[in-house]
């Protein structure tokens, strides 16, 4: 990695990004299908940052915790927290209940997106016996 830039200019881009120029290529799940790819535009993903602050009033005291697989539904959840000046972590170890608590204390995150099984590895033991 050391390296990686040198030799790279550090004078400022003069390029204008235009709100419908196309900014990535992202896929679906194939849930119907084969998947498909989706070309997003500058305007789809920041909307899509936006809506993510908005709707759990993020805000630059905030911190994320990012746990994979990020599947293209995560970049919304990744760029809400960016567009508030909020800090993002990710997890690249295997997952367990106990990790996830203890990267939240140590990295004094607020937010964590959770899949189904990990919510219920979780909550296992208070459930169990209980029918949901």
């Amino acid at each position: 990695m050391e390296g990686a830039i040198e030799g790279v200019s550090s004078k400022s881009l003069t390029l204008e990004l235009k709100d419908e120029e196309p900014c990535g290529l992202y896929f679906t799940s194939g849930t119907t299908g084969a998947p498909k790819p989706i070309l997003l535009t500058h305007k789809n993903l920041f909307s899509s940052g936006a809506t993510e602050a908005i709707n759990h009033l993020l805000n630059h005291a905030d911190g994320l915790l990012m746990i994979p697989p990020l599947y293209h539904s995560a970049i919304g959840h990744l760029l809400g927290p960016m567009l508030v000046g909020a800090r993002s972590a990710l997890l690249t170890e295997a997952i367990t209940p106990q990790l996830i608590f203890e990267t939240m204390s140590k990295e004094q995150l607020s937010v964590v997106f959770l899949l189904v099984p990990w919510t219920m590895d979780i909550l296992g033991p208070s459930i169990e016996g209980n029918s949901v």
